[in-house]
């Protein structure tokens, strides 16, 4: 007779409104965000080099083999499934372009989280939330992912996200993940670099907390990855985004640290940086839905014997938006997002 092994604890939850520093990480690699923008060099040197370097091992060394393993159960490059968006260069004639500007309707109070483990290799005791990062000035509102809807020919995916193999990379500095939300094609397999002297367990839910992959027996597989990664120097490509969505992230070890993955089917979205600004070149005339997204500013900590041992968030912000595109025309969108 089988027995059921595994019980659902239950968590309470104190609100602690959030929001992050308008500089915080924004000119660096977090300017990085915005989709056209060129990667991080950490990221450039990540895919082109160490994808070599699991193969083919570095410095004389033998290759990691857990890390060099091949991913289970999805075949070469990421399985047989068809795009259902095509590249078709004869209907960018006369396109036209959506451009936009995003910003909160009023200047929220700004938070820090705390960071109480592994200090000396986070190298600091609290960060601006990153949650919230904005112009002070002008409200611009950074990290808003833009995504176009119902478009299913058009221009050509960057050049990194063109194989059927890809990569794309994640890095870990300072016990944050960098960037903080990124924008990636549906069925890329992520490298994961850590460049903290600290243990990290990066774990991927898709669309909602209550979804991850779980390989344990009579429960659901459900989208999701969880990647250990060793101390500083550690490469694992094991973060897979098998279908096209939103992709929490948390670190298991080290509760504040959170950032997002955006996966997508077509090369038509853009994100933010502290401007609030954003911009989709190339679209070929006609009706679609512009799809606005950011992440809940609220942090929601679980305190214990008076110690924060996790976070959950507020909730997102999205808003559809149709759209009519003209032969060579401009659209222009504006949107104001409480700052909650």
């Amino acid at each position: 007779m089988r027995s059921l092994p595994w019980v659902v604890a239950a968590v309470l939850l104190l609100l602690v409104p959030a929001c992050g520093d308008p500089e915080a990480d924004v000119a660096g690699e977090g300017a990085r965000r915005t989709g056209a923008l060129t990667p991080s060099p950490d990221q450039e040197e990540l895919v082109h080099v160490d994808i070599a370097r699991l193969h083919d091992g570095a410095a004389g060394q033998a290759p990691d083999a857990e890390a060099a393993r091949p991913v289970r159960g999805r075949g070469p490059r990421g399985g047989n499934k068809q795009d259902a968006y095509e590249v078709d260069a004869s209907v960018l004639e006369n396109a036209g372009r959506i451009e936009g500007l995003i910003r909160l309707e009023s200047k929220p109070e700004l938070r820090h989280v705390v960071v109480d483990k592994d200090v000396e290799a986070c190298g600091h005791t609290s960060h601006p939330s990153e949650r919230c990062v904005f112009d002070a000035e002008t409200l611009g509102l950074a990290s808003c992912v833009v995504t176009l809807e119902g478009i299913a020919r058009g221009k050509d995916w960057p050049e990194a996200m063109k194989p059927k193999d890809r990569r794309g990379a994640l890095v870990t500095r300072q016990c944050k993940y960098v960037p903080h939300v990124q924008v990636l094609r549906e069925r890329t397999l992520v490298i994961v670099d850590n460049k903290d002297n600290a243990l990290h367990n990066l774990h991927g839910y898709y669309e909602s907390m209550l979804n991850t992959r779980s390989s344990f027996s009579g429960w659901p597989a459900r989208s999701g990855f969880g990647v250990g990664s060793g101390v500083k120097g550690h490469v694992v490509p094991e973060a897979f985004l098998d279908k096209a969505g939103k992709y929490l992230l948390r670190c298991d070890i080290h509760p504040w640290m959170n950032g997002y993955f955006h996966a997508v089917t077509n090369p038509y979205f853009a994100v933010t940086d502290t401007s609030g600004t954003f911009a989709l070149e190339g679209v070929p005339p006609g009706s679609y839905t512009l799809k606005i997204w950011h992440e809940g500013m609220q942090e929601i900590p679980t305190i214990k014997d008076n110690q924060i041992t996790g976070y959950d968030y507020g909730e997102d912000w999205v808003e559809e938006v149709p759209v009519t595109v003209e032969a060579g025309q401009t659209v222009r969108i504006e949107r104001s997002v409480p700052p909650r």
